[in-house]
């Protein structure tokens, strides 16, 4: 069984490897279109001020695009200095909030009903982008077959192992988003940095049948318009649309989000993300069995190590074919500490899920 598992495992990584390799050739915009830029926040008074001045630097006509931040019942001081740092400013921006409602997905639809335009942008308050994210972000919606671009997101922290661990899981993901989508096949999505059209948002209600799960705002988005017919979901494969964010500065704080983004996946119906994510689990799955095997004195170590071996080059030989951009710099390094801890982690973490709610920012998920 365990050979049939790594024979999959190496089929699914060519065929990702393949996605990577892929071109995707569309029509950009000559004139940028009208957009919508939501931004939903709760206690972010730190990061609020510094996303504002970045959309401020944008190179993007003034008149063709709007800012609504949308205020999740915060507790801090954000709403504040937020308020101050519009009156300073030439942006048509303006915050709106959440009043009988709570959540992200409640915030992203008060600002779909405030905005003006068809083409929405969301981003998180505490990212940070270059002058040119928005054209880059929203250029590919000349076509009217594109439904939602999913955007490049890296992670930056200090440059200790637990940072780097991060930096290279996170990369991991977003190749993987990256190949599925050029495959036609995608399955991740991240609100940090993504684009959609407002009007099959509201055609298709993605939070209809999964209004009770807090998170997965932008993933059951993406398998909402997934099924709707005459739609192309496309990965923006170009520097200028990056989102940085930060790397979490504590062990707590990192399984808690990690715990937030696995505690949705037994709500999800989309088959490809069903499939993909089974494979991954099992594949998991089946190091750790050949560890407690060897620690049993069943097969040898130097089995383990071999098993151990093939998966990490395997995960190498993909990671080499992200964009160098959306990578760190030391890989071999990072994915070999990685591939050691993981098979613990992802599998801990998946069954875990099932019955442990983590908290984020107060609430119980």
């Amino acid at each position: 069984m365990v050979a049939f598992i790594f024979f999959l495992y190496v089929c699914f990584i060519v065929w990702l490897i393949w996605g990577l390799s892929k071109k995707k050739s569309g029509t950009e915009a000559t004139v940028l279109p009208y957009v919508s830029v939501v931004i939903a926040f709760r206690n972010e008074s730190i990061n609020l001020v510094r996303i504002f001045d970045c959309l401020e630097k944008q190179k993007f006509p003034m008149e063709r695009f709007e800012i609504i931040f949308v205020n999740d019942h915060s507790s801090d001081n954000g709403e504040f200095l937020l308020k101050e740092r519009i009156l300073l400013s030439n942006l048509n921006s303006r915050i709106v909030a959440l009043t009988d409602r709570t959540g992200k997905k409640s915030a992203i639809e008060l600002g779909l009903t405030e905005a003006n335009n068809d083409i929405i942008v969301t981003v998180d308050a505490d990212c940070r982008m270059n002058q040119y994210w928005l054209a880059a972000m929203t250029k590919r919606f000349k076509s009217e077959e594109v439904s939602m671009v999913l955007g490049p997101i890296i992670l930056e922290g200090k440059q200790g192992v637990f940072d780097h661990i991060q930096v290279t899981e996170f990369s991991t993901l977003m190749g993987m988003t990256m190949a599925t989508a050029n495959n036609g096949r995608p399955i991740l999505s991240n609100g940090a940095n993504c684009a959609f059209r407002r009007r099959e948002f509201l055609e298709n209600n993605p939070y209809s049948e999964n209004r009770k799960v807090e998170t997965g705002d932008d993933i059951f988005l993406l398998h909402s318009l997934k099924k709707a017919a005459r739609t192309e979901i496309e990965f923006c494969n170009e520097l200028d649309a990056l989102v940085k964010t930060s790397t979490k500065t504590t062990l707590s704080s990192f399984l808690s989000q990690r715990l937030r983004w696995a505690s949705k996946t037994k709500n999800y119906k989309d088959i490809d993300t069903l499939w993909m994510g089974a494979l991954l689990f099992a594949i998991n799955l089946s190091v750790l069995i050949v560890f407690i095997n060897m620690l049993l004195r069943n097969i040898p170590f130097e089995k383990l190590g071999l098993i151990f071996l093939f998966k990490w080059i395997l995960d190498l030989l993909f990671l080499q074919r992200v964009p160098i951009w959306l990578r760190p710099d030391k890989i071999i390094f990072s994915s070999f500490f990685l591939s050691i801890v993981y098979p613990f982690y992802s599998v801990g973490i998946a069954l875990l899920s099932l019955f442990y709610k983590p908290n984020w920012k107060g609430r119980k998920i």
